[in-house]
């Protein structure tokens, strides 16, 4: 699924994630004085990693959110 370049989308951790979930739900993250809103649309993977499915990267640590997911 494709989303429209003018919205917020994130990937959380696997705990977060929590097997879907949050997926298609939107949360609010607050970091330095700031605050942004985004949908959940994917998992970063906590637990596996360094394969061909997870692009043979490290397994993310537990408490990640991804928000700049899917950029080159």
């Amino acid at each position: 699924m494709y989303h429209d370049n003018n919205n917020s989308v994130v990937a959380l951790s696997t705990s977060w994630f929590n097997h879907r979930s949050r997926c298609h739900k939107h949360i609010k993250i607050n970091g330095k004085g700031q605050s942004v809103v985004a949908m959940v649309i994917d998992e970063c993977d906590s637990t596996l990693g360094c394969d061909s499915d997870h692009d043979y990267q490290p397994p993310c640590p537990n408490n990640i959110v991804c928000l700049d997911y899917g950029l080159k």
